[in-house]
């Protein structure tokens, strides 16, 4: 029903710096529907954590409607714990594109760009076995101060990487380009 339509969007937050050892979700939609996340920055980097608990970028499970693009997730959290950049248990009408995804967690094999029924490990396998994140990168974003939490990207590989959405300014109020925004909650 049309008219029952809810739409829950979240532009331009950034989450980093959680200092926890038990799992982390950087964006949790257990049963969420019909949802847009659009220029976030999210920064999972406690490298220095021996948690056995996992990491999520993005953890979804809802059935309809889910839409995550221009976003930054950088994951370099340590420990033995399983790390998704996004996870997507039902794959039913989501769209992922237009984000850098960068996995440089330490911790071996448990490290995945994303799941949706398998977990590969890098982009282009996420890319090829997934359809998902066409236009995305997996490049350091070189955040210019994160430990003065200033996670503008410092990285000239994810400028412009954006795809137009209707959000015209950043986390600062600045203006996005209309053309080629940034990706994350900061405009260079």
């Amino acid at each position: 029903n049309p008219s029952r339509f809810l739409a829950h969007q979240f532009f331009f937050f950034v989450i980093s710096d959680i200092d926890f050892n038990g799992t982390i979700y950087g964006f949790y939609m257990s049963g969420s529907d019909y949802w847009q996340a659009y220029h976030n920055t999210i920064s999972l980097d406690q490298t220095g954590s021996t948690s056995t608990s996992a990491t999520y970028g993005f953890y979804c499970t809802g059935t309809l409607a889910k839409d995550v693009q221009n976003n930054i997730v950088s994951i370099s959290r340590g420990g033995t714990g399983s790390k998704y950049c996004v996870y997507f248990s039902n794959t039913t009408n989501v769209i992922s594109n237009y984000n850098d995804l960068y996995m440089n967690a330490a911790s071996g094999p448990n490290t995945y760009v994303g799941y949706n029924g398998t977990a590969p490990t890098t982009l282009a396998l996420w890319q090829n076995n997934s359809g998902y994140d066409a236009n995305s990168v997996s490049v350091d974003p070189l955040f210019v101060a994160p430990g003065s939490f200033d996670y503008t990207p410092g990285s000239g590989l994810v400028n412009d990487l954006g795809t137009p959405l209707g959000v015209t300014s950043d986390i600062n109020g600045l203006l996005r380009s209309l053309t080629s925004p940034d990706p994350g909650a900061y405009e260079f």
